[in-house]
């Protein structure tokens, strides 16, 4: 009996000797994480967790820091250990239900929040964490409803008065904010978070500003004192990085200070994706091209489904890299991979959006025109087979299956309209001159979030769009040089967008877009729009404005997420503009019998379709269709004296049936 009351004395001393030691290092860490010294409250907290895996109070010290230091992974995991001990505690309930918010998972965490307030209905911690959570979830106006119900359960503490400062940002209601965010300045001038939000708030403000660039300096300077504060804050830094890119349109210099702060961040989080694609962005803007190829090779690692990322690292590529280049090898066999699911899912539309993609990276990889080769059989375009499979037998002149396969093709071609009539040559090279399309202007979407995440968010989306609609023949986008001389124009009298450097849509620009053309010649269609980027999730509202009856023709609201999500949005915008705009072409060829016009299969010209030939606004005659090719149709005039009235060039409108 002596003996086992020995054993449970040293028992309980050992005991004792343990949650001892544990307070220690948790007191330890409760002073360091209060003086903001995260990695040492790490530390201590799991030195905490290792002593007493049990203890609630080290288990959420772990979680909370790590939170703190970016890495959500063990942040839920230490607030779930702490809810198996106790599954009421507020404290961990709060803080996964921000992480599960942080990924998107919006219900579950708001559902986590109920079950804690049906058993304290009064909880601060829990009525503050659901505001934050709608809030970040984008109800806004429902976020506002929950804090101003709260004010009559709660005390108004500072934490609370700073998200109802946060929550009327998110609601446009400015001044509210701002009185709130200069009182608790004027009573806490020491605390680092007021800076930020109201960062934040001049941000927001942006838009609705008269002098922009003076809103920005002050930004920065109040970032500087919440640096001088909390010099390891990461939301000053993060906010400082987009703050300093946006007045390096003023100053070049201010490229430097984002680097450093980008760079130190990356210290720290080298897995960041944003911190990643801010990195390269920088380098590319200090022509410091080949550097930028890193960084965005580790971020597609990261963040493979980052749409806006891997348009930015192609279009990148393509100007500063070399076919065989590793970036440029990625970013094909992604585009091939999308290719093969859209294919098999029978979406032809993405399908194709993808291939053209990994084409226009690496137009000489064998994998690429084989497929390239496979899709046009497929399809009947036999002029890009033909161009195809030349380009296949100068890559592999041994290959006789190519041989044969060529001159099969060849012979075909030889029977084509538009090689008979000498509009395109034996391998297939076409005369482009002849060939018009409706013509559209592509202005860049304009963000919704004044500074966004990327800064050449517009930029990429309008590229895509634009990519979208060159893939159809029935358009006729208006790029290269005549597009960089219509936005050199238009920054010249409006300045360039800071931060985006896009060109947005506004009335007074309209007139820089034919400055370089005739009278009777100008650009009838412009696209305008704007756009919303968040969690890998893109919204986009795009129309298309018809300048000759002054009216919008087309517009599409659109959203996607995710992989593919950028072809995806692309896509659907150049398929609604395309099915709106008229079908007009011209006379290429006057015969004796019959007519050559610029219009065939590839424009949805079948036989029998008729068209109303018109002059001077005028209609002068019709034209039947007998025969269609892939670009071209021969028609059949019809009218006594359509020999006498009928000229090439004379404008063709499709007639509606």
């Amino acid at each position: 009996m002596k003996k086992y009351s020995f054993i449970l004395f040293l028992f309980l001393i050992s005991l004792y000797s343990v949650e001892k030691e544990t307070s220690e290092y948790l007191t330890l860490g409760d002073k360091n994480f209060a003086n903001k010294n995260y990695r040492e409250a790490l530390a201590n907290y799991k030195t905490a967790v290792t002593k007493n895996s049990g203890s609630i109070r080290a288990n959420l010290g772990f979680a909370k820091t790590s939170y703190h230091l970016g890495s959500r992974t063990d942040a839920e995991s230490g607030y779930k250990k702490a809810l198996e001990i106790d599954s009421k505690n507020k404290e961990a309930i709060s803080g996964l239900s921000e992480i599960y918010a942080d990924y998107g998972k919006y219900s579950e965490s708001l559902d986590l929040l109920e079950t804690g307030l049906k058993d304290d209905p009064y909880n601060q911690i829990l009525l503050i964490t659901r505001a934050s959570v709608l809030l970040k979830s984008g109800k806004k106006d429902l976020a506002l409803i929950r804090l101003e119900e709260a004010r009559k359960r709660v005390p108004e503490t500072l934490e609370f008065r700073l998200l109802l400062a946060r929550v009327y940002i998110a609601n446009k209601r400015f001044e509210k904010a701002e009185s709130i965010l200069n009182d608790i300045i004027g009573k806490y001038p020491e605390h680092a978070e007021t800076f930020i939000e109201k960062a934040e708030l001049n941000f927001e403000k942006l838009q609705l500003s008269d002098n922009q660039k003076k809103l920005m300096k002050e930004t920065e300077s109040v970032l500087k004192t919440a640096l001088a504060l909390e010099g390891d804050n990461v939301e000053a830094k993060r906010l400082m990085i987009k703050n300093q890119i946006w007045l390096a349109k003023y100053d070049k210099i201010k490229y430097d200070d984002a680097e450093k702060y980008t760079n130190e961040l990356l210290d720290l989080y080298p897995n960041d994706p944003f911190l990643q694609y801010i990195a390269g962005y920088i380098k590319f803007h200090k022509s410091e091209t080949e550097k930028s190829s890193e960084n965005y090779l580790k971020l597609l690692e990261l963040e493979e489904l980052n749409e806006i990322g891997r348009f930015s690292a192609e279009n990148y590529s393509y100007s500063n890299q070399t076919e065989n280049h590793e970036l440029r090898t990625k970013l094909v066999e992604y585009r091939l991979e999308q290719y093969r699911v859209n294919k098999q899912n029978y979406l032809n539309d993405l399908a194709y959006f993808h291939l053209m993609r990994a084409e226009k990276l690496a137009p000489n990889n064998q994998q690429v025109i084989q497929y390239l080769s496979e899709y046009y059989y497929n399809n009947q375009y036999l002029l890009y087979l033909l161009k195809i499979l030349i380009r296949a037998r100068d890559n592999d002149v041994d290959d006789m299956k190519i041989h044969n396969r060529l001159e099969n093709v060849f012979q075909r071609y030889k029977q084509s309209l538009i090689y008979q009539e000498n509009i395109a040559d034996e391998k297939g090279n076409k005369n482009e001159s002849i060939f018009t399309g409706t013509e559209i202007f592509i202005f860049d979407p304009s963000p919704e979030q004044t500074v966004n995440s990327y800064p050449d968010s517009s930029l990429q989306i309008a590229s895509a769009i634009k990519f979208a609609l060159t893939l159809s023949p029935m358009v006729k986008i208006i790029i290269g040089k005549e597009e960089e001389k219509i936005r050199n124009l238009i920054i010249e009298k409006k300045g360039n967008e800071a931060y985006t450097n896009a060109v947005y849509y506004s009335n007074d620009v309209l007139e820089n877009i034919n400055q370089f053309r005739k009278s009777d010649n100008f650009i009838r269609y412009v696209g305008l729009g704007s756009f919303k980027e968040e969690n890998n999730k893109i919204s986009v509202k795009y129309k298309l404005y018809d300048r000759t009856t002054g009216k919008y023709v087309a517009e599409v609201n659109t959203n996607a997420e995710n992989r593919s999500a950028l072809a995806d949005i692309s896509t659907r915008i150049a398929k609604k503009f395309i099915s709106v705009l008229p079908t007009e072409g011209k006379i290429l060829k006057i015969k004796p019998e019959t007519l050559i016009v610029n219009l065939g299969s590839r424009h949805g010209i079948k036989k029998d379709d008729s068209f109303s030939v018109i002059r001077n606004l005028n209609e002068i005659g019709k034209i039947k269709i007998i025969k269609t090719d892939e670009f071209i149709s021969e028609g059949i005039p019809v009218g006594k004296n359509w020999s006498r009235d009928f000229q090439t060039k004379d404008k063709i409108i499709l007639e509606k049936k």
